[in-house]
Formats: C-alpha cells, sequence, structure tokens
C-alpha cells in the first residue's frame, strides 16, 4: 500500500506539474496574444501617423517643386533682363567713345582754328597790302 500511495503521490504530483504548466502555457499564450493585440494596435497607430506624414510630405514636395518652377522663371526673365542691360551698356560705352572722339576733334580744330580777332587783323593786314599795291601799280602806269 505505500507503493501505491508513493505512486498516487508521484501522480499527483506530475498532475499538479502538468496543471501548472499549462496554467503558464496559457497565461504564455495570454501574454503573448496581449503582445500582438499591442502590436498591432501600436502598427495601426504607425500606419496611421506614417499615411498623415507621407501626405504631409507629398504636399510639401509640391509646394517645392511650384516654388522650384516659379523661381526658375523669376531666374530666366532675370537673365534676360541682364542680356538686355548689356547689350545697353555695350551701345552707351560705344556712344561715349564717339562721343569722346568728337570732343578731342573738336578741340584739335578749336586749337588750329585762329581766333576771331585775329582773322580780323589778317583781313585788315591784307586789304592794307592789297591798297598798297594798288598805289604802287597806279604810280607805276602814271
Amino acid at each position: 500500500q505505500g507503493e501505491t500511495a508513493h505512486a498516487s503521490d508521484r501522480f499527483t504530483k506530475k498532475l499538479d506539474f502538468f496543471k501548472r504548466d499549462a496554467v503558464k502555457k496559457r497565461a504564455g499564450r495570454m501574454f503573448f496574444q496581449k503582445r500582438i493585440i499591442n502590436f498591432v494596435e501600436i502598427y495601426v497607430k504607425m500606419a496611421a501617423t506614417l499615411q498623415h506624414r507621407l501626405e504631409s510630405i507629398g504636399s510639401k514636395a509640391q509646394l517645392l517643386t511650384e516654388r522650384y518652377a516659379e523661381l526658375l522663371e523669376e531666374k530666366r526673365a532675370a537673365e534676360a533682363e541682364i542680356g538686355e542691360l548689356r547689350a545697353q551698356l555695350d551701345r552707351q560705352q560705344r556712344e561715349m567713345a564717339h562721343l569722346r572722339q568728337q570732343i578731342e576733334n573738336l578741340q584739335v580744330v578749336t586749337t588750329l582754328t585762329p581766333k576771331r580777332e585775329d582773322v580780323e587783323r589778317s583781313r585788315a593786314f591784307l586789304s592794307q597790302l592789297v591798297r598798297d599795291i594798288d598805289k604802287c601799280i597806279a604810280e607805276l602806269t602814271d
């Protein structure tokens, strides 16, 4: 009978062990299920947040693309204006060079041209010479 009691004890201990093991496994499964549920909830929130971020990034990218196109157009207009201004500057520099040449020519002409007083004095002198020559011719012919 001692051996039967001993076998019964062993059986009870083994049964208790399996019960505890089953409870542990069940608790482990429940813990695992809770973790999976928690993971899924976090994943859903992250997916929503990610979708929101993607939409935000998409709208910002669209805004940047539009701003880039505007700036590119402004750049092209500015480059065209720069080209026009350079052409205008070139024309004005050529005109200034031409005007400087005219000033220099006028200064040379003015330097070479006698003054009005000198011209009148020379005319008076030549007129006197002509009168004197006429008198000489008149005296020679008399």
